[in-house]
């Protein structure tokens, strides 16, 4: 069973950590990632890093460089789309 912190600072800002508490959600487009990525990302991790807690490390690292990097058809970045899904998101 993971502990919950409560509030803790890693030297900048400041954050609350709880078993019943949403504080951000992220999303992403299907495109951003494709499978076939993942999968080759998720191997060749698995090839190169022994201890389990540092493939879980490195993979989420590179997740996040690929995501970064702005792959895909970024559609979000037309005015019109963008403001569609805003909208749908606030209706919740």
């Amino acid at each position: 069973i993971q502990q919950h912190k409560g509030w803790y600072s890693w030297g900048y800002l400041p954050h609350f950590d709880s078993p019943h508490v949403i504080q951000h959600i992220t999303y992403r487009l299907a495109d951003s990632l494709p499978g076939g990525v993942l999968k080759k990302m998720q191997a060749e991790i698995e090839a190169s890093v022994q201890d389990e807690d540092k493939r879980e490390a490195e993979l989420r690292r590179r997740i996040e460089t690929y995501l970064d990097a702005g792959h895909g058809s970024c559609i979000l970045q037309v005015p019109e789309i963008a403001e569609c899904v805003t909208d749908i998101m606030a209706s919740f």
